[in-house]
């Protein structure tokens, strides 16, 4: 059983917390990612294999689907399979920061993205330990 003056006690707790949460400054929201439009558009290509740095079972891989929309790599709805998913971000300064899935691996993809004459090019490299594999990544914009 409580007394009043224990009601009035644990009133006036409650009341000091609320006030103290309410009195700390909101947490800043982390900056966004800088994205560019600058190389937006659909890119195709090879993944084409690196001998001195590769297993004997290794291919060189077509790209048909590489989308670069508001500056992030939309991944392509593609299945588990040969076919590289490509997901990532590109600066404005055109460095390219993603991943690739190829088969059941995923792993790190590194590039730039680059005018070159009239076009737009993307070169980077993808290395996977797994499968004892490495491609340089040589893409056009379509």
């Amino acid at each position: 059983m409580t007394t009043p003056r224990a009601g009035i006690v644990m009133c006036a707790v409650i009341m000091a917390a609320a006030s103290a949460l309410a009195a700390q400054p909101a947490k800043k929201a982390k900056p966004a990612i800088p994205r560019t439009y600058a190389y937006d558009g659909r890119y195709s290509g090879v993944m084409k294999v690196t001998r001195e740095l590769s297993g004997p079972n290794c291919q060189d891989l077509q790209i048909e689907n590489f989308v670069i929309n508001g500056g992030a790599i939309v991944p392509d709805n593609g299945a588990a399979s040969l076919k590289p998913v490509f997901d990532g971000v590109v600066t404005d300064a055109g460095f390219i920061s993603g991943h690739v899935r190829i088969a059941d691996s995923v792993v790190t993809f590194e590039g730039r993205a680059e005018p070159l004459g009239m076009v737009k090019v993307i070169s980077g490299g993808v290395l996977d330990d797994a499968s004892k594999c490495s491609w340089i990544v040589n893409l056009t914009i379509e």
